[in-house]
């Protein structure tokens, strides 16, 4: 008996230790899991920006501004958000002789509508250098002091994403379509998780906020790489509902300003133009932009 006794404490021991080592293992299982993007089968398309309706007066301002930019703002490390630099940093936004992820996307943009290959593939090989943080592109670098900010901006990673997905579908090529594809499966394990796409991922918290601003809504860029998926288009989906969702009206035909995940509602702030604007673009994009009543 005195045998037996002394036995069962240690069986027992084993037996609590077994179960939460199972307990822990479904754990880290469960917070390992993530979505798998495949590389999209079909060719990209739909993302060249056409210049067939330029006029006259618009191709020359475009020229004189992309000569501004070269001359003033662009640099192998990318460009700067102000032509003067009086040296005064801001921890809210952006100044002087700092970087965007987000000039260098839309210049990334500008290159392939231009057909300028060999500047498009050094100037991306630059941005991932000034910009890649953990596999994500920082919102904003400060050439002066090197510091690359620990957030990214979802629309601007996304911009980039579609920068690429152009070159093929311009250079009729597949050289960038698999690398597109691993940043979108970066945002989709960060900013995208469970379809809800939101403005930004902390990396060193590695922490994402819970609002999406309804201009970071890219639906293009998620159909594309969701259509070969036999789960359908779910970040698609999700993001077209809430984006009809936050209509304001045909009073004022626009839309909310950005949506909260955790609670399923809209803001009620101040709109700005140019992201009111993005909104309207990316549901034309996809052919589900209101047409309101009497228009032609």
């Amino acid at each position: 008996m005195t045998r037996i006794y002394n036995r069962r404490p240690g069986r027992l021991r084993y037996l609590g230790w077994l179960v939460v080592l199972v307990m822990l293992t479904a754990v880290v299982s469960g917070c390992r899991k993530q979505t798998t993007v495949s590389t999209p089968r079909h060719v990209p398309s739909g993302f060249v920006t056409t210049t067939a309706y330029a006029t006259k007066v618009s191709k020359q301002r475009r020229v004189k501004l992309a000569a501004f930019i070269k001359r003033g703002l662009l640099t192998k490390q990318g460009l700067y958000t102000n032509y003067l630099d009086t040296r005064k940093r801001t921890t809210a936004t952006a100044t002087d002789h700092e970087m965007l992820s987000e000039s260098s996307g839309m210049w990334l943009q500008y290159l392939v509508t231009t057909r300028q290959w060999e500047h498009f593939r050094q100037f991306y090989r630059q941005t991932k250098a000034t910009f890649n943080e953990n596999g994500l592109f920082s919102y904003r670098y400060d050439p002066r002091t090197k510091k690359r900010y620990a957030v990214n901006a979802t629309l601007d990673d996304l911009r980039i994403i579609r920068a690429l997905l152009a070159y093929d579908q311009a250079h009729h090529t597949n050289h960038y379509r698999q690398e597109a594809t691993q940043r979108y499966q970066n945002l989709v394990n960060t900013t995208i998780k469970d379809g809800h796409l939101v403005d930004y991922y902390d990396v060193h918290a590695r922490k994402a906020t819970t609002t999406g601003s309804l201009a970071y809504f890219d639906l293009r860029t998620l159909k594309y790489f969701e259509q070969d998926t036999k789960k359908g288009r779910s970040a698609y989906k999700k993001q077209l509902i809430v984006l009809k969702g936050g209509y304001l009206g045909d009073v004022f035909p626009l839309y909310a300003k950005s949506y909260q995940w955790t609670t399923s509602q809209y803001s009620d702030g101040n709109l700005n133009t140019s992201e009111a604007l993005e909104t309207l673009l990316h549901l034309a994009e996809v052919g589900h932009l209101k047409r309101l009543v009497g228009d032609g």
